[in-house]
């Protein structure tokens, strides 16, 4: 039974793929966020309000051709998407390094990595 180095090919690509695995962990782990985020204290949401959609840099898109839902991925260079401020990482710390933009009255947050919606926070 050759089934010992097969072990240690998985151990291996489990290794390789660690990251990967890592940013699906991640994903996996901010897909549920929202549902737990639905739940902002009133101060957070006061921080989201006036940090983010009363800014006028805010990134604002009208309207979009796609669902704005967790999962979904959006087309590259179809809407303006910038790095998630600070604000929202004191709330969300995996948030550190994601883009976002504001659609309606909620915040969307982007995995720049593949474009992927991984929060949509109302404010």
């Amino acid at each position: 039974m050759n089934k010992g180095p097969a072990t240690g090919k998985m151990g291996q690509g489990t290794q390789e793929q660690k990251p990967a695995e890592r940013a699906a962990e991640t994903n996996k782990a901010n897909e549920a966020a929202p549902a737990e985020k639905r739940t902002l204290t009133e101060q957070q949401r006061t921080q989201i309000r006036d940090a983010v959609i009363n800014t006028r840099g805010a990134p604002r898109v009208g309207s979009v051709n796609f669902d704005v839902a967790v999962g979904t991925v959006i087309p590259r260079g179809t809407i303006q998407i910038v790095p998630v401020p600070e604000t929202l990482v004191q709330i969300e710390p995996r948030w550190r390094g994601f883009l976002y933009f504001v659609y309606e009255d909620e915040v969307v947050i982007v995995n720049p990595r593949d474009m992927r919606i991984v929060a949509v926070v109302p404010a």
